[in-house]
């Protein structure tokens, strides 16, 4: 595994869901993707993904070495940066919460969702469009929903983490509202989420950007659209005591576009 090309191409196959989506995703050759697939199935030893001439589902082996990997992302992006600007120096440090940054010594931080803390100095880069979908045959055999109150009658996909996340937000009637929600699977895997719903287990709340190839080809569809809120911000934050050093504002712009590539 001494390219990173071939971690890339694996985590754009698991979230996309096909080799030919993930092949549009990063620009590259279908064979070029599928060598690369292959090639770390045989690093790793073991089946990653099943293939299908339209879908491709991670095994349990797969899920399990994305759900380990997938942060590795960050630092691939910050790689190419460390390669622009050789003289520069970076610490990363990944963590859920969100952290002192002037206890901690931080000069930046990537935040998905609202910052807890109003003193940091905010750049909001964009908001993730976050959907609500099931398949057609889910529709089939339960309806579909027409309001978010309609939920309480359907199988919804929870996600889970320290707690279990049985609230979904949206924009009722201009303002913002939690809709309870309750199901029969929970897990804090985005791609056990994914895989759940377009088996048609039931509905799932996830970012489009996760599913877009599910939906474009018809495998799932949309709902609720018209109640959906503005969306889970994507901000970089900073102390306001840190000089605006030029460093950290070429890391900053460097980060915004890179992320907003790889994102939408």
């Amino acid at each position: 595994m001494e390219r990173l090309d071939d971690l890339e191409a694996f985590l754009a196959i698991i979230e996309k869901g096909s080799q030919a989506a993930a092949s549009r995703h990063l620009r590259r050759p279908l064979q070029s993707l599928n060598r690369s697939l292959m090639a770390l199935e045989r690093a790793v030893g073991v089946e990653l993904a099943k293939r299908t001439t339209r879908r491709s589902e991670p095994t349990e082996a797969g899920r399990v070495f994305y759900e380990r990997i997938r942060p590795a992302v960050a630092e691939i992006l910050i790689g190419r940066f460390l390669k622009l600007y050789p003289n520069v120096e970076i610490e990363l440090r990944a963590s859920d919460e969100q952290v002192d940054l002037l206890a901690e010594g931080l000069d930046v931080a990537v935040r998905i969702g609202e910052s807890v803390d109003e003193a940091l100095v905010a750049r909001r880069l964009y908001a993730l469009r976050v959907v609500t979908f099931g398949t057609p045959s889910y529709f089939s055999e339960h309806g579909r929903p027409e309001r978010p109150k309609d939920l309480e009658d359907h199988h919804c996909i929870l996600r889970a983490g320290a707690d279990v996340i049985d609230k979904w937000p949206f924009r009722i009637e201009g303002k913002p509202q939690a809709v309870k929600v309750n199901g029969r699977f929970r897990t804090n895997s985005a791609s056990a989420i994914r895989a759940a719903a377009s088996e048609g287990l039931g509905l799932a709340r996830l970012p489009l950007w996760q599913i877009r190839d599910l939906v474009d080809e018809g495998e799932v569809v949309i709902v609720l659209s018209e109640f959906e809120t503005e969306g889970m911000p994507i901000q970089l934050v900073w102390p306001p005591t840190k000089a605006p050093l030029e460093r950290m504002r070429r890391f900053v712009d460097f980060l915004s576009s890179g992320l907003q590539t790889d994102l939408l």
